[in-house]
């Protein structure tokens, strides 16, 4: 009996502590999706006089900050730094330095200051103080987009420069600070009145400056003349790398020799030996082809470069091959279009990743059947500078009709390589685009421009899928079932590319304008097979002098 009522207690206590250790889901409500309440702070928002080096906020829950002491923005800018300290409900700053004497100060929290438990953010939180006897009130504001999508550029770095200052947002501090919110808007709160310059850039380091070879930054022209408030001051970021334009590195490469300039170049021009066969393989590298040239015989090879502003460098390079065990590129091509299915007239490409030597006639063959064929002479091709791309238009109605199918056989040795490699074996079988298996896309563009390029994209990839030039009533069909966007540059220069701007000859990037969708208020366009969108209005005034 003793034995039975000690294994029944011992079961009774191993029940108790499975009860005890099982894991439950505390009870609770919703998801606490309210930000902190500020309900009291030392100085008062809009407070003059004040000179004490603290501040406190006081708030109605426990609150926690990130990265408070970097991202933080007090304008104008302050000399010295700050501590933090957080007392359950309170964030108490304590700066090392004193205040300007009568100046308006703002501080813009950001998101550096959150709740606890889901980090909730106080929206717009800001507070003003003076320490003078008066509070400046002048506002600007404006948004900020990307030039390239035309979204919001979020959370972007606003600065304000005096128009005396010697410095831009490439080279030092600005007087004033914002930041941008979601939809790309930023206001300038309590400024004094006089005359300003301003930029904007992603600011992606916190160094509160534009880094050129990075990031993407932007500036209005015109001086801003502040006297009243000031608003609709928008402009765009772009990418502009100032960096003066060098030769990083000349060196043989394996069988090759490469010049490797800092940055992205747009053009280059050999000034000399330009028999060399050479081609551009990385938007910032040349490679040269030895085709005879002796082993480690120096000779000086002169030529120019341009990149994306337009600057020119003229240098002289020691150009010498050396002899290497490294195997040679392999020898590819590809073929544009990718699609089988093409409009009737197609500009056919064949991309080469060497330049090519030759092209041998009878190893390129058009076939309908085995009855129908034809070749191509070379001078149908036409080739780019460096022989690397090599294009022809052909009517596919001269040769198929209905579902018939022209193959393009690319059989070996079709096109020989400056290395003496060759093409190997590919086909390419085309059709011609049936107009119930494409869409159309129609529209206009009213302005008073004289010059303009409209470019059909990929909206998702951004991707140019074809271009018209000034035709104010534009039609794109053939196309393929998808998401597209229209897009407009003003090419207000009449030479038939985007110019982007240039900060450091104070100009602006030429205009570009998406077409939006009023109903979806977005950028793309969806279509289907067999249909035909039309109203793709665009309306752009360019400002004449």
């Amino acid at each position: 009996m003793r034995q039975f009522v000690s294994y029944l207690c011992l079961a009774i206590t191993i029940v108790f502590f499975a009860q005890c250790a099982r894991i439950s889901t505390p009870d609770g409500g919703p998801e606490d999706e309210t930000p902190p309440e500020l309900l009291s702070s030392i100085p008062n928002d809009q407070q003059t006089n004040y000179t004490d080096q603290t501040i406190v906020l006081n708030f109605d829950e426990y609150v926690s900050t990130n990265a408070i002491e970097s991202n933080l923005i007090i304008t104008p800018k302050i000399t010295g730094s700050f501590k933090s300290k957080i007392k359950k409900r309170s964030i108490i700053l304590t700066f090392d330095e004193p205040w300007q004497e009568s100046t308006t100060y703002n501080i813009n929290f950001g998101s550096t200051i959150q709740d606890m438990n889901n980090r909730n953010v106080p929206p717009n939180l800001n507070l003003s103080f003076s320490t003078g006897d008066y509070i400046d009130s002048l506002e600007v504001s404006g948004i900020i987009t990307n030039v390239y999508s035309k979204e919001p550029a979020e959370n972007a770095l606003v600065s304000l420069y005096t128009l005396t200052d010697t410095l831009d947002i490439t080279s030092g501090a600005a007087s004033y600070y914002a930041r941008t919110d979601t939809s790309g808007i930023y206001n300038f709160k309590n400024l004094p009145d006089g005359e300003y310059l301003i930029y904007s850039a992603q600011d992606k380091n916190g160094n509160q400056k534009a880094d050129v070879a990075e990031e993407l930054y932007g500036f209005r022209v015109d001086t801003i003349k502040l006297n009243t408030n000031v608003t609709g001051i928008d402009f765009d970021i772009q990418r502009l790398n100032t960096t003066p334009l060098k030769v990083k590195s000349a060196r043989y490469v394996g069988q090759y020799f490469d010049i490797e300039f800092n940055k992205a170049i747009t053009s280059y021009e050999l000034l000399n030996n330009d028999t060399i066969p050479h081609r551009q393989y990385e938007d910032n590298k040349i490679r040269f082809y030895n085709t005879g040239a002796a082993l480690n015989d120096t000779i000086p090879l002169i030529l120019t470069a341009n990149d994306s502003i337009d600057t020119n460098l003229r240098d002289t390079v020691d150009f010498y091959f050396n002899e290497s065990k490294l195997p040679k590129d392999n020898f590819d091509f590809k073929i544009e279009p990718t699609s089988s299915a093409v409009i009737p007239l197609v500009e056919m490409k064949v991309i080469f990743n060497k330049p090519i030597l030759s092209y041998n006639q009878d190893s390129l063959i058009f076939e309908i059947d085995s009855l129908n064929q034809f070749n191509l002479p070379d001078t149908a091709f036409t080739w780019n500078t460096n022989r690397t791309e090599a294009s022809w238009k052909l009517n596919l109605n001269d040769h198929i009709k209905g579902d018939e199918r022209l193959t393009v056989n690319f059989r070996p040795t079709a096109f020989i390589s400056v290395e003496q490699d060759s093409t190997d074996a590919r086909l390419k079988a085309l059709s011609i685009l049936k107009a119930e298996d494409s869409g159309i896309i129609n529209g206009t563009v009213n302005t008073n421009a004289e010059n303009f390029i409209i470019q059909l994209l990929n909206s998702r990839t951004l991707e140019v899928i074809a271009t018209k030039t000034n035709q104010k009533d534009f039609k794109f069909d053939y196309l393929n079932a998808g998401s597209y966007s229209v897009k407009v540059i003003f090419d207000l220069n009449g030479n038939g590319v985007w110019d982007i701007g240039n900060i450091l000859t104070r100009t602006e990037a030429e205009p570009v304008v998406y077409y939006i969708d009023s109903f979806t208020n977005t950028k793309v366009i969806e279509l289907r097979k067999n249909w035909e969108v039309d109203d793709i209005n665009i309306n752009y005034q360019v400002n004449k002098p």
